[in-house]
């Protein structure tokens, strides 16, 4: 997996309003952490990966429970 491209799409379906992809993307995003794997690089300025996980995986469980919870409402 590349979480970089992962995270960058993620972000673009959620700007696209195709939040079901989204939630697919965060699903492997999340895997791919829980599993050992490196984080993407989350904003534009150089962060550790310790606050590049963090990131990640708050915008990652959030759109997961807000798509749970509204569906395609968002």
């Amino acid at each position: 997996m590349d979480p970089q491209s992962a995270w960058e799409e993620m972000l673009a379906e959620i700007a696209a309003g195709d939040y079901h992809e989204a939630e697919l993307r965060a699903e492997g995003l999340l895997d791919w952490l829980n599993q050992g794997g490196f984080p993407p690089q989350t904003v534009y300025r150089v962060l550790s990966d310790e606050w590049d996980r963090m990131i990640c995986r708050y915008v990652c469980r959030k759109l997961m429970m807000i798509a749970n919870s509204e569906g395609d409402h968002l």
